[in-house]
């Protein structure tokens, strides 16, 4: 139907009555060209509104307008916290509001999100990427840092068509910024090969080498191999942060607080 139908009607009006007696009735209709009746609360922040409805059986919360949206979409591209909050109450799946969160750039959004056990925050979008991928295809280096800070958040799914993991995405973009965030969870696989066989450590060999040095230096560390290190690597504090090579300061530099923290 592309005119106004008396439950739209009495949404905007708020009309709470008329909207029971309206639910109540099986004829009445439930979908507008627009989205739902849920859409269109959530859009008017109408909390009111959106109590009544989801006491009504038939009000279905992972509705999803022609966009492919759900109420919870709109309440967080709006960033309505209060509205979202209300929405997660009989919330029974979630995915792509955490990537309209991060899309928005809203961490108090993402974090109520990643907060709500009922979310399974590894679930992909349409283009099969997860919401860590998703941020760092966005370069929003706030949103990983905030992501990356859930151990629950899977850091080594192989996201698209091409199957690359987050680390992939960063080097590809070539965001040092975001590389070295991406490093600091220690269960990063900097081994995982894409669809094409190609894994970070082969990227990082032409996007940043002096990255390699880091990766190398960090898998050794971590798989307490370092006879096998001809070299030996110390950190430099040069303005741009990077590691060096000299032919001291092996355990020095691995062991180092600066090390520990992270790249």
């Amino acid at each position: 139907m592309n005119g106004e139908t008396p439950l739209f009607l009495a949404v905007i009006l708020a009309n709470k009555a008329v909207i029971r007696l309206l639910l109540a009735h099986p004829k009445t209709h439930m979908r507008h060209w627009r989205g739902s009746i849920l859409h269109l609360a959530a859009f008017r922040a109408r909390k009111s509104v959106l109590h009544t409805l989801l006491e009504n059986k038939r009000v279905d919360v992972n509705e999803t307008n022609k966009r492919q949206r759900t109420a919870l979409h709109v309440a967080a591209s709006s960033g309505l916290e209060n509205v979202i909050r209300l929405l997660l109450v009989p919330l029974r799946r979630g995915w792509a509001p955490l990537h309209m969160a991060v899309h928005c750039g809203n961490p108090a959004i993402l974090s109520m999100l990643l907060d709500d056990e009922r979310i399974d925050v590894n679930i992909v979008n349409i283009r099969n990427e997860s919401i860590l991928c998703y941020a760092v295809a966005c370069a929003k280096l706030p949103m990983i840092q905030l992501l990356l800070g859930y151990k629950k958040v899977d850091v080594s799914w192989l996201n698209g068509w091409r199957r690359a993991t987050a680390l992939h995405y960063a080097l590809s973009r070539r965001r040092l910024d975001i590389v070295r965030a991406v490093l600091r969870r220690n269960d990063i696989d900097i081994g995982e090969p894409d669809g094409f066989g190609v894994s970070p450590r082969d990227m990082v060999c032409t996007t940043f080498p002096r990255v390699a040095r880091i990766l190398n230096a960090r898998q050794i560390t971590l798989t307490r191999r370092l006879r096998y290190l001809d070299l030996a690597i110390e950190y430099k504090n040069c303005k741009d942060g990077e590691w060096g090579v000299s032919t001291t300061g092996l355990h020095e530099a691995l062991l180092s607080p600066r090390y520990r923290e992270g790249v």
